[in-house]
């Protein structure tokens, strides 16, 4: 059973701590970045549907500088599940609250290419919503500053086909001048 095992390696990193001996500390402690990195790229993909890996190396890095607070009242997966989701949830809040400012936004659409004289006439929220939903998550997603091929894997197609469609976008939003 690969959980009680996950579980296990948190008390061999704990008891190696104990026990001063560097070796058996990076030993465990290697054993037990492994388990957190891929914990931690099954929640960032659930709640985020891409691979951040900036985001996925903070929230292993947060949980060992955390995990002097876990008193053991649950198992420690769990523990990290919550740690890794309540980051994830906060990265979004973050998103979201930049994807408001509108110069961020403006300033974003001119280092994309888009020609910065045919910005300001443009009526941004109205423009956004008569965009598909495909080409609103590809635009977030450029705008975020998302590479190329996490973008394929979370829109779920090639990387051909996200040159094409941003092309085809950044076309469209320039006609409108």
């Amino acid at each position: 059973m690969k959980y009680a095992a996950d579980e296990l390696a948190y008390g061999a990193w704990i008891k190696a701590r104990a026990s001063g001996n560097p070796e058996l500390i990076r030993i465990s402690e290697d054993t037990l970045y492994r388990i957190l990195k891929r914990y931690a790229t099954s929640v960032v993909c659930s709640v985020l549907r891409y691979r951040d890996p900036d985001l996925i190396t903070d929230i292993v890095a947060h949980a060992f500088e955390k995990a002097h607070q876990f008193k053991g009242e649950s198992k420690f997966t769990t523990w990290f599940y919550r740690l890794a989701f309540n980051m994830c949830l906060r990265e979004l809040e973050n998103r979201k609250r930049r994807a408001e400012d509108s110069l961020d936004m403006l300033h974003g659409m001119a280092t994309l290419g888009l020609e910065s004289h045919a910005l300001a006439k443009l009526d941004w929220a109205r423009l956004y919503k008569t965009l598909s939903r495909a080409d609103q998550k590809l635009l977030n997603l450029k705008l975020y500053g998302v590479e190329e091929k996490d973008i394929a894997c979370a829109l779920k197609i090639s990387s051909k086909a996200v040159n094409q469609r941003w092309l085809r976008l950044r076309r469209h939003l320039q006609s409108l001048r």
